[in-house]
């Protein structure tokens, strides 16, 4: 199952490594996967919330972390 952005983060913490080189390393994760020929790929992206015209990094954190304590 996919990890969650604070075990992400934990790991990172673990291994010594800058909680901004992660941020970077989400943010390029999130560009290729939103570049997605896959329909139901590009609908899951729409439907993510978030407040300007383009998803941020901080809008797409806080869905993964709703989503995670929603698997709690």
């Amino acid at each position: 199952s996919e990890m969650c952005i604070r075990d992400r983060l934990e790991v990172a913490r673990r291994h010594n490594t800058p909680v901004d080189e992660v941020r970077k390393e989400i943010r390029i994760a999130m560009a290729v996967a939103m570049c997605s020929p896959d329909p139901n790929v590009q609908k899951r992206w729409r439907e993510i919330p978030h407040d300007g015209e383009v998803l941020t990094l901080e809008d797409f954190i806080a869905y993964a972390a709703r989503k995670c304590l929603e698997r709690l």
